[in-house]
């Protein structure tokens, strides 16, 4: 090991455990997991950083696209949950991503990006996938609660530094009860239709999606999205009605 080793090591931690924002810099790879739904925002480039598009600024509008992801660690061959993070870049990168989302599901697997490139102009990322995710990542996923991507940004994350606030957002207002009552009831019948084994990896599937623990847990900005994965489920139930399988001993995620 080199002199400089566990110091290079340390500095690599503290730019991951700090600051909302995952920042790459030229031949940076990292693991992620991409969490919740994509948000676009109209920016303008001022020469050093990005700001927010606003009508007659006189500024040309560009896109920028931002994500939450998980930050994913190999550890002695298991896959294990580092910190969370807003993963924001261009529109080129995030239909690599809805490519892959197409082909793999991006809500079950890892993938690696990796940045090429120092200057905005001249840089490009690519992601591959790694590997799916396993019941144990995906139960720590489970439990992170994610950002808002629609609250103002903090200065230094603005500028792509490390340094910004690492607070969580408040907690997004939640489904009703008779809502909740009614996916339950949805889900329910599903997962019985479906048998043990097909049925315990529907919910877990679903959990992950939305990343919540209890089907009541789910923000209410996101009900009309759940309906229509429990529909698609349902009309593929439809064509499948002979599948099944053993159960699993899975916990119980309606209680």
């Amino acid at each position: 090991m080199g002199r400089f080793d566990s110091m290079n090591e340390r500095y690599e931690q503290h730019t991951v455990e700090t600051g909302r924002y995952i920042k790459f810099d030229d031949g940076d790879k990292h693991l992620l997991v991409f969490l919740g739904n994509p948000h676009i925002r109209e920016v303008y480039w001022d020469g050093t950083t990005y700001h927010d598009w606003k009508e007659g600024c006189g500024k040309e509008k560009s896109l920028k696209t931002s994500m939450n992801v998980a930050i994913i660690e190999l550890v002695d061959k298991t896959y294990v949950f580092r910190a969370l993070k807003v993963f924001e870049n261009s529109k080129t990168f995030f239909k690599q991503v809805s490519k892959m989302d197409a082909k793999y599901n991006i809500d079950t697997q890892i993938f690696e990006v990796e940045r090429t490139g120092q200057k905005a102009k001249d840089t490009t990322y690519t992601i591959l996938p790694e590997a799916p995710i396993t019941p144990e990542l995906r139960a720590q996923l489970a439990a992170q609660e994610l950002y808002d991507l629609t609250k103002d940004r903090d200065d230094d994350d603005q500028k792509g530094g490390s340094s910004g606030s690492t607070k969580q957002p408040d907690p997004p207002a939640i489904i009703t009860q008779d809502e909740g009552s009614a996916l339950i009831e949805r889900l329910k019948a599903l997962k019985a239709a479906l048998g043990d084994a097909q049925g315990a990896q529907m919910m877990a599937d679903f959990l992950a999606r939305f990343a919540i623990k209890q089907i009541r847990q789910l923000p209410a900005a996101r009900l009309t999205e759940a309906l229509n994965w429990v529909s698609g489920e349902e009309e593929n139930l439809r064509h499948a009605k002979n599948d099944g399988g053993a159960g699993t001993g899975e916990a119980d995620p309606f209680d």
